[in-house]
């Protein structure tokens, strides 16, 4: 539970602390949603309201995908580190259960930026877990493995063209997952109490969850898909604004847009959007006589945003914006009227009047998306 002063020192107004049998109820925390006080929320709001910069530092992976990366963080005042190591597994030696002997791969935390001798050391012990020794450089431990019951099957289906069977997506629910994430001093890693002043680092299991989120950039990066080969991939609903983040260079029409649906790999990874470039192509050949007045579109996030600014590069009607987060219908409107189209936004209350007197209406919603 937050310390009474958390809320203080990370700029938030205090709060009264509710009851334990009121919060602690387990039918209720079982559908609790994370809050703006949740751990990860935390650290990532400071993230992005202190402009911190990740890097990928080492990328040192076999053919079998075995070997080690450094993936860092950069505040104001530190940098942090995660240095993964991925193992080549045998079957026999994997397990779905938290407790386990082997992984498919293990991190640490490491507390500035680590040299060639800190990786050899932590090379040696990081892997054995509970076994090994890390020291007081390290914040965490953690390791993660791949699951038995569905990561043959997913990659199975995808080698064959088609898509993994969601019954058994549902039924399991994922393909690697973290098993343990140790701190505060177990097996040797930094004292609480050496870290607590840092303002990153004040709330509860910042480092830990600073290590969970950097996990999850190693799992998930476009880095393996290169290497293991891609030239390229498809980026989708609900990614496509997220992903410009992971890119060197954005082509224009990604740039333009905000949002990227496709990603081209070579000396650099490439953010293009071909639903901006797409949409003008569709209309202008299949209904090249279409009257472009005013338009009415619903939905802001990706596909929203690239088909706004490929409607509003072709007709000077008004873009009338409505999406069910109002905050992302503004963001958009904002960036139309900013490139110097007209945009305006709307509201639940008007958005049945708005749709009968403009000439179009566009559905770039996520509405019919799973089906």
């Amino acid at each position: 539970m937050m310390d009474r002063a958390a809320p203080h020192i990370m700029g938030l107004a205090p709060i009264a602390l509710r009851a334990p049998d009121t919060v602690m109820r387990l039918a209720r925390m079982g559908s609790a949603h994370p809050t703006r006080l949740s751990f990860l929320r935390i650290l990532l709001r400071r993230i992005e309201t202190e402009g911190w910069r990740f890097e990928r530092r080492i990328f040192d992976l076999d053919k079998n995908g075995v070997g080690y990366a450094v993936y860092c963080l950069h505040g104001p005042k530190r940098s942090y580190s995660l240095v993964a190591f991925a193992h080549d597994l045998p079957a026999d030696q994997r397990s779905d259960r938290v407790i386990a002997t082997a992984w498919d791969a293990t991190f640490t935390l490491f507390d500035g930026i680590p040299t060639a001798d800190d990786i050899t050391r932590l090379s040696t012990n990081v892997p054995l877990q509970e076994a090994g020794r890390i020291s007081p450089r390290e914040l965490s431990l953690s390791r993660a493995n791949r699951s038995v019951r569905l990561f043959d099957h997913v990659v199975a289906r995808l080698a064959t063209g088609k898509q993994p069977e969601r019954d058994a997506l549902d039924e399991v629910g994922y393909l690697m997952r973290t098993t343990a994430v140790y701190g505060s001093s177990k097996f040797g890693a930094a004292e609480n109490a050496d870290i607590a002043t840092r303002p990153e680092l004040c709330a509860p299991f910042q480092a830990e969850m600073m290590s969970v989120w950097l996990t999850h950039s190693f799992s998930t990066t476009f880095d393996h898909l290169q290497h293991i080969g891609y030239h390229g991939c498809n980026v989708t609903y609900p990614f496509k604004q997220i992903a410009m983040r992971s890119v060197h260079v954005c082509e224009p029409s990604s740039q333009l847009v905000g949002a990227t649906n496709t990603v081209k790999f070579s000396s650099a990874t490439q953010a293009i959007n071909t639903d901006y470039s797409g949409f003008i192509r569709a209309l202008t050949s299949k209904l090249p006589k279409a009257e472009l007045g005013s338009s009415l579109i619903l939905g802001a996030g990706g596909v929203g945003r690239a088909v706004a600014f490929g409607l509003a590069s072709l007709s000077s009607g008004s873009c009338h914006i409505f999406d069910a987060s109002a905050d992302k219908a503004k963001k958009l409107v904002d960036a139309l009227l900013e490139a110097g189209h007209d945009a305006v936004f709307v509201t639940d209350a008007d958005l049945a009047a708005v749709s009968q007197r403009v000439t179009g209406i566009l559905n770039c919603s996520p509405i019919g998306h799973y089906q």
